[in-house]
């Protein structure tokens, strides 16, 4: 008598390997995200934190220029958001991508979040360009505010600069197969 004949339920449930390395792989992938989702999470929360702390102490600053509302409106954004994503990576299963509305949920969050922050962050170069007063009177918050800025600018840089790497190798590896392809034919069709 075999297994199959045995006991048909916990055959039918038992994993091929192929299915395990599958499902060890998804794990290993889960980790990092989540990892990568909550360093980000706390990166974030401790400059919300010092954001909170430097308008908390200078409420009272004679300085009326938007880089007060830009500071409120990045560390809002910037909570919800971080916390969004890592709530995302710690619940969502990679089989739950596969459904249509989870999919288009989780591309539009990040759709929208990125153009939000591109746009946040032009909106903040240009305030902080044009203030005059902020710089002396508010410094603390006008030099935060230059960080973030400049922490911005860094990584808008490094990933279009990735992104770009990533579209060069795809298309040089894409050639490169299909001429490895053309000749393997050619030798097959030889022999």
């Amino acid at each position: 008598m075999s297994i199959e004949e045995e006991n048909p339920e916990s055959f039918e449930k038992a994993l091929t390997k192929d299915e395990m390395d599958k499902e060890a792989l998804y794990m290993q992938r889960k980790k990092h995200k989540v990892l990568t989702a909550a360093v980000n999470s706390c990166c974030h929360w401790a400059l919300i934190i010092a954001i909170i702390v430097i308008l908390v102490s200078h409420w009272g600053d004679e300085c009326d220029q938007p880089i007060r509302a830009w500071l409120i409106v990045y560390a809002a954004f910037s909570g919800f958001g971080t916390s969004f994503a890592l709530l995302f990576e710690l619940i969502i299963h990679e089989k739950l991508l596969e459904r249509v509305w989870v999919h288009i949920l989780y591309v539009s969050f990040y759709t929208l979040s990125i153009l939000f922050f591109i746009t946040w962050l032009i909106l903040g170069t240009i305030w902080i360009w044009w203030d005059d007063s902020c710089q002396e009177k508010f410094w603390t918050a006008w030099a935060l505010t230059i960080a973030i800025l400049a922490v911005q600018y860094f990584m808008l840089i490094v990933c279009g600069c990735s992104g770009l790497f990533a579209v060069i190798m795809v298309v040089c590896l894409g050639k490169g197969r299909i001429i490895i392809k053309k000749k393997s034919l050619t030798q097959n069709s030889e022999s």
